[in-house]
């Protein structure tokens, strides 16, 4: 590993404990709220957010040294929990808009190819990561895609292109034919998100490891 790649591991590092929990205890005193399980005051979940950064702070000053070298062997499961939440943050911060999340797949592809290269995986199970990798984000994508989806439909502005496209009613779309198009357009999403996150797996491994083979 370069000293430039551990400069921007490290940047990286320092910086995701603290806005993940920032945005973690954020949500949790504000979901408090919404479900009417505790009447928390605004200024009780600023302070709950607040706690959320300091904490990912102190986290990082104790262990952002630590986990540098160990940033290509991280436990798969630790790995999953960490996409999963990423991928609930992107469909916030596009409004529901799949962009983040296919772009959050092609940094999944990214890191699994460089990881392959780091703990000396050969081609041939580079290529069975790959799928295995690709199809986990693919489901992830697709399946946070699909309520959205369906929440779409409700929208004047998509009844209206979807109208367009169909030249079927207004009513009609909200029907059978509407949700139809909704399961057609995520099992595109998620064969394009499979497609990005295998490319990125491995022609990032194919260049890590100086290989003239990428998984296909």
């Amino acid at each position: 590993m370069s000293n430039l790649e551990k400069i921007l591991i490290g940047i990286f590092l320092s910086v995701l404990p603290p806005f993940l929990l920032f945005m973690l205890f954020w949500w949790a005193a504000a979901g408090l709220v919404l479900t009417g399980i505790a009447p928390i005051s605004e200024r009780a979940i600023a302070a709950s957010a607040l706690l959320g950064l300091v904490s990912g702070i102190a986290l990082d000053i104790r262990y952002l040294k630590s986990w540098i070298p160990q940033f290509y062997h991280l436990d798969n499961k630790y790995l999953v929990a960490l996409y999963l939440f990423c991928s609930l943050l992107a469909v916030a911060f596009f409004m529901g808009l799949p962009i983040g999340n296919l772009a959050l797949g092609v940094l999944a592809g990214i890191y699994l190819g460089r990881r392959g290269k780091f703990t000396g995986i050969s081609g041939a199970d580079i290529v069975s990561q790959a799928r295995r990798g690709s199809f986990f984000t693919a489901i992830v994508t697709a399946g946070e895609a699909f309520p959205i989806g369906l929440l779409a439909l409700e929208e004047k502005l998509v009844l209206d292109i979807l109208q367009e496209i169909s030249a079927l009613p207004a009513a009609g779309i909200t029907g059978v034919p509407g949700i139809l198009m909704v399961i057609t357009f995520v099992i595109l999403l998620g064969l394009l998100q499979y497609q990005l996150t295998r490319w990125a797996t491995g022609w990032t491994y194919r260049i890590s490891a100086g290989s003239v083979h990428s998984p296909h």
